[in-house]
């Protein structure tokens, strides 16, 4: 029994031996695996700081224009209650105009 007993015992440490070598292997693969997603997950967080700030940007320069064009329209609304006030002021300052009276003819032929 004891050539049996030898046997088993070496066979455990041969199955302990493929264990410890199939477990650095696997503690390799995943340290590598980290290192990849996190070097993904860098690259994508970089994109996202570079595409927000490009939002900001875009969001800025539209937001200028509109306050621009907003501008504008106030200077133009301003410039129309001028005008339209002097407009008023002009036309009650006038006497009004006399009426023109139509007056038909009497002996005009009407066209059949």
């Amino acid at each position: 029994m004891a050539p049996l007993t030898i046997e088993a015992t070496k066979a455990d440490e041969e199955l302990a031996q493929v264990q410890r070598d199939l477990f650095a292997a696997s503690a390799l693969k995943a340290a590598g695996e980290v290192s990849r997603s996190r070097w993904i997950a860098s690259v994508l967080l970089g994109i996202c700081f570079v595409v927000g700030g490009l939002v900001i940007y875009i969001v800025r320069q539209i937001s200028s224009a509109l306050r621009h064009v907003a501008a504008e329209m106030t200077d133009s609304a301003k410039q129309v209650t001028s005008a339209s006030g002097e407009v008023s002021s002009s036309s009650q300052a006038q006497p009004p105009a006399p009426r023109r009276k139509v007056v038909k003819s009497i002996g005009a032929r009407e066209r059949t």
